[in-house]
């Protein structure tokens, strides 16, 4: 594996651990989720973790469990989520792990951070900005201890996110990866991660996502698949339960 690419896939190994994705670009679940399963690739059988899925009587989300921990989410009077606590589970015991706020502007998404408890006297922060035109995503920057990481500029045809390009810098000056997201019929099916300052690599993928939804449009799995001459761990598969 050549250098550069090796820095990449830690760039994209940490970004990927700081945060889940949940961004706009992603596939949207039409209905309410029981319960997600997560395997190590599609070819695994058992799953590396299972998360069951809580509401209110508003139909709000409030809860994630797993045997790793929970998550616990609180809303304002707009029913906005404004906090999410996660909590990892020890014995019989759980421990506050981090909390993330929101904010928000006109209704959108402006600002979340992302508080770790110190385990050690030093606790990391990460933070994200959000910017929109009418609504619609367009950049998103990423920081680390107020320290800029990454930012997102994002691609519309219409209102389909088509491609996200990933930059070092905040100028959009010096980008080292950009996804491509291909629809059918308006629903995400095909999200390509493709590289751009990778020697030999330039240009080819090096993760691909595959979306796939039952009759309702719900999104029943998502499966990424890592290209062979890569050696990083890129490849999963989710399975989506509804009720």
């Amino acid at each position: 594996m050549k250098p550069t690419i090796s820095i990449i896939l830690i760039v994209l190994l940490s970004v990927f651990i700081s945060c889940e994705k949940d961004t706009p670009e992603v596939a949207n679940h039409k209905g309410k989720i029981k319960r997600k399963l997560e395997y190590m690739s599609t070819r695994d059988t058992i799953p590396r973790n299972i998360s069951d899925y809580e509401y209110d009587s508003k139909d709000r989300l409030v809860k994630i469990m797993s045997y790793r921990g929970s998550e616990l989410f609180e809303y304002n009077q707009n029913d906005e989520l404004i906090r999410k606590c996660n909590y990892q589970i020890d014995g019989n015991s759980s421990t506050l792990s981090d909390t993330t706020t929101y904010k928000y502007q006109n209704g959108n998404l402006v600002y979340e951070e992302r508080i770790g408890v110190p385990l050690t006297g030093h606790s990391n922060s990460f933070q994200t900005n959000y910017e929109y035109d009418n609504s619609k995503l367009i950049k998103k920057k990423e920081y680390r201890n107020h320290t800029i990481e990454i930012m997102t500029l994002y691609e519309y045809s219409g209102s389909l996110c088509t491609r996200e390009n990933h930059y070092f810098d905040t100028i959009g000056s010096n980008l080292i990866h950009y996804r491509n997201n291909l629809y059918d019929n308006g629903i995400l099916s095909v999200s390509e991660l493709i590289v751009v300052q990778g020697g030999v690599y330039d240009g080819l993928p090096i993760q691909v996502i595959y979306y796939l939804y039952d009759e309702k449009g719900n999104l029943i799995i998502e499966s990424a698949e890592q290209a062979e001459y890569i050696s990083a761990s890129l490849s999963y598969l989710k399975r989506y339960e509804y009720y």
